[in-house]
């Protein structure tokens, strides 16, 4: 009988699993790197705006830069996701997400380092 669930059940190893996150979190990190080369001018002005941001109210995140400094027409959304991947900003906690275009993903609070 034990022969015939195993049979049944197509379990992954977990060393498959884990190289299957290395492997997703890899490629995300390739994809946020590009779009940082791609759309340099525009993070940069936008992590102008977050510092400021910072500085005023000790704290904030992609959401809330995005309020004070749009995205021009053609670029993607995803690129607030490359906003904060410098090492002058720390996550300090977790905010409600404000757009609906968030889809209930958890959205980060980001302070200077």
């Amino acid at each position: 009988m034990d022969n015939e669930i195993g049979k049944q059940l197509p379990l992954q190893p977990v060393d498959d699993a884990k190289h299957s996150l290395v492997k997703a979190v890899a490629e995300k990190d390739r994809i946020l790197d590009s779009i940082a080369l791609r759309r340099k001018a525009y993070l940069v002005e936008a992590r102008d705006t977050a510092r400021w941001l910072c500085d005023m109210q000790g704290s904030t995140t992609a959401d809330e830069v995005g309020r004070w400094h749009p995205r021009p027409e053609g670029v993607g959304p995803q690129v607030m996701g490359a906003l904060f991947r410098t090492k002058e900003f720390v996550t300090c906690g977790d905010a409600t997400p404000k757009l609906v275009s968030s889809h209930a993903r958890r959205v980060y609070r980001w302070r200077l380092a």
